[in-house]
C-alpha cells in the first residue's frame, strides 16, 4: 500500500514511520528496546542530536531499499517529534530545522543482509546473554568452517570458550557437520583440536595407530596432586555455598533444570561465560553503561 500524497511544503507527521518504510527481516533478530530505555535513547539524541546514522539494504540499485538498522532510533526520533513526512517522504528532522530524507541515509547494496546486520550490531552491549548466544550461533551456522578462535575475534563479544560450548550444541543437535579442520583467524587451515589440545594439556595426550595405520590421539587420564584436588574440592563448594547463601532457591531450581535436561550444561555455562564477559565490560566502565551505547541502537 503506497503512502498518501502531501501537498508540495506541506509537512505532516506521519502517523507510523513503518507505513513509508518497510523494514527487512534481517533487522527483526534484534530486540526493540524497553519503553525506558527507548526514552533514554530519545533523551540522549534531543540532547546530542542523532550520531549514529540508520542504515537501509537493497539487492541492487534498481530495487527500493529496506531498513536493515536502525528501528530504535525511528522510534526514539518518533517519540520526540523528529520525524515527518515531506511530499510524500519520510524524513529526519535536524536540529537546525532543516529536513532530511530517509532515502538519502547510509544504504549498503548487495552481500548477504543478514551479516551486514550481524557486524553493525556485534559490539552493541544492550544485548542480552541469550540474545549474544544466539548471534554466535548464527555466525556459526553462517561459517561453520571457520575456527572458534575466528570466530571469537570477529564477533568481539564472547571467548572462544564460548563459542566452542555454542558449537557443541550445534553439532549434538546435528545443525552443523562435525568439521575435521577448520579455518583459522590468519586463513591457515587446521585439524580441531582435541579437548586436551585445545587447553594446551598435550603432556596428556598419546597415541596409538588405526587400522590403516594412521596415529590417533589417545587421551590419558589426568591425574593432579592430592594437594591440588583437595584445593578445587574446596573452591567448588565455597562457590555452591556462597550461591546458596545468595540465592537459595535460585539453586534448587538449577538443580531441578539440570535433573531434568542434563544436555543443556554446555549450553548454560556458554551463557555464564557471555554474561561473566559482559559483567567485566560493565566494570571496566565503573558499573555504569555509558549513553552512548544507547543512541547507537
Amino acid at each position: 500500500m503506497s503512502p498518501p500524497a502531501f501537498p508540495k511544503g506541506r509537512l505532516t507527521p506521519p502517523p507510523n514511520w513503518r507505513d513509508y518504510l518497510d523494514v527487512h527481516p534481517a533487522a527483526g533478530a534484534f530486540p526493540l528496546l524497553s519503553e525506558k530505555e527507548l526514552k533514554r535513547l530519545a533523551g540522549d539524541i534531543q540532547r546530542n542530536d542523532l550520531r549514529a546514522d540508520v542504515v537501509l539494504w537493497r539487492p541492487d540499485d534498481k530495487t527500493e531499499p529496506a531498513l536493515l538498522d536502525g528501528r530504535n532510533r525511528l522510534d526514539a526520533l518518533a517519540l520526540i517529534d523528529r520525524l515527518t513526512v515531506d511530499q510524500g517522504e519520510l524524513c529526519i528532522k535536524r536540529i537546525d530545522g532543516s529536513l532530511r530524507q530517509i532515502k538519502n541515509c547510509r544504504t549498503i547494496t548487495g552481500g548477504d543482509p543478514q551479516k551486514h546486520a550481524d557486524s553493525l550490531n556485534l559490539w552493541r552491549r544492550h544485548l542480552k546473554p541469550e540474545e549474544k548466544r544466539d548471534l554466535i550461533a548464527r555466525w556459526i551456522k553462517t561459517n561453520p568452517e571457520k575456527s572458534n578462535n575466528a570466530i571469537a575475534k570477529e564477533t568481539k563479544i564472547a571467548t572462544d570458550k564460548t563459542v566452542a560450548a555454542v558449537r557443541a550444541e550445534l553439532e549434538a543437535t546435528s545443525e552443523i557437520p562435525k568439521l575435521e579442520k577448520t579455518v583459522g583467524a590468519d586463513g591457515k587451515t587446521r585439524a580441531r583440536p582435541t579437548t586436551l589440545e585445545a587447553a594446551g594439556d598435550v603432556s596428556q595426550l598419546d597415541t596409538r595407530k588405526d587400522a590403516k595405520g594412521r596415529k590417533q590421539p589417545v587421551r590419558k587420564p589426568r591425574r593432579r596432586p592430592a594437594k591440588k584436588k583437595r584445593e578445587i574440592i574446596w573452591e567448588r563448594q565455597a562457590l555452591v555455598r556462597r550461591l546458596v547463601a545468595v540465592d537459595p532457591e535460585l539453586v534448587v531450581l538449577l538443580s531441578k533444570f539440570f535433573g531434568k535436561y542434563p544436555d543443556q550444561i554446555d549450553a548454560f555455562f556458554a551463557d555464564v561465560s557471555i554474561s561473566a564477559t559482559e559483567i567485566e565490560e560493565e566494570k571496566e566502565e565503573n558499573g555504569a553503561l555509558a549513553p552512548s551505547f544507547h543512541w547507537r541502537r
